[in-house]
């Protein structure tokens, strides 16, 4: 079966981490004030403007967003660290560095290992220390393989976004051909 991280679907999480990318991009240089505020977005804190305009802007166009009560109460919050991620990251999706590749760059086994068994708001907190590490490397990958990760967790897909990830992290070691380990 393909992997779900190509799927170029308008509306699939994988074609709008791209979309997202570019709007962070064009914050970045137009509304630098509303890039900082996605970065400091935290769970239990009020999102800022920006949030709410991307959310009607490309999340709930894009099937992201369900019509209400706790789902979207959860999609809600997966988004606010998504978006932190992705801001704290901004010009470093790159859909030609699969993730595993890029997180073995610089995150250790025992990193990677915590990422990958994390679920609910753990897997979000792990998520955001991934992701100002990553920051602080400039460590350029594909972002939207870290989106399907979250939006996966407690879904039927979640175990094959997580084997896909591991697959290419340790295929990067194993080419690297060194051990990472805490």
């Amino acid at each position: 079966m393909a992997d779900p991280s190509s799927d170029s679907n308008a509306t699939s999480p994988f074609a709008l981490t791209g979309r997202l990318a570019g709007a962070l991009d064009q914050l970045a240089e137009h509304r630098p004030g509303d890039l900082a505020a996605l970065r400091r977005m935290r769970l239990g804190d009020p999102p800022p403007a920006i949030f709410w305009r991307l959310c009607a802007s490309h999340l709930d166009p894009a099937g992201m967003l369900p019509a209400g009560g706790d789902k979207l109460d959860i999609a809600e919050r997966r988004w606010i660290t998504l978006l932190a991620a992705l801001a704290a990251n901004q010009g470093l999706h790159q859909p030609d560095t699969r993730a595993g590749q890029g997180l073995a760059a610089t995150l250790s086994e025992t990193r990677f290992q915590r990422l990958l068994r994390a679920q609910d708001d753990a897997l979000l907190d792990t998520l955001r220390g991934t992701a100002l590490h990553l920051a602080a490397a400039r460590q350029p990958l594909d972002w939207s393989q870290l989106v399907w990760l979250v939006l996966s967790d407690g879904r039927c897909d979640e175990d094959r976004a997580r084997r896909c990830l591991a697959r290419d992290f340790y295929a990067q070691l194993e080419s690297l051909d060194r051990p990472r380990t805490e």
